[in-house]
């Protein structure tokens, strides 16, 4: 994906507070935004895509996930969601939030 072009990878949301840092970010901009998750392997067991974990916090919209076209398998937020998740087609052409690991920084 295009994250791995930046060294980097779709984010993975691990808490309430990062949730809410995510979506502060998304609110200040237009369109749909990819997150890692997918439920691709097993409909309805989402997942974190890069790594294979289990979802340890949601932020689901109301009555989602719906797998509403029984093709949406891919996690997505948008503005005015105010940080809830929504389930969409893996195929549709929209923006992406990536993250890079800091564990290990270069310090010259």
């Amino acid at each position: 994906n295009d994250c791995r072009a930046h060294s980097a990878e779709l984010v993975i949301i691990d808490s309430k507070e990062e949730n809410a840092f995510i979506a502060g970010g998304v609110n200040n901009h237009t369109g749909s935004f990819w997150l890692d998750g997918s439920d691709e392997f097993t409909e309805g067991t989402w997942e974190w895509a890069s790594n294979g974990e289990p979802f340890g916090f949601t932020s689901w919209l109301p009555h989602e996930p719906s797998n509403n076209r029984h093709d949406e398998d891919c996690l997505m937020t948008q503005k005015g969601y105010n940080g809830k998740w929504n389930d969409y087609g893996c195929s549709h052409r929209i923006k992406f939030i990536c993250e890079q690991n800091f564990d290990n920084p270069i310090i010259g």
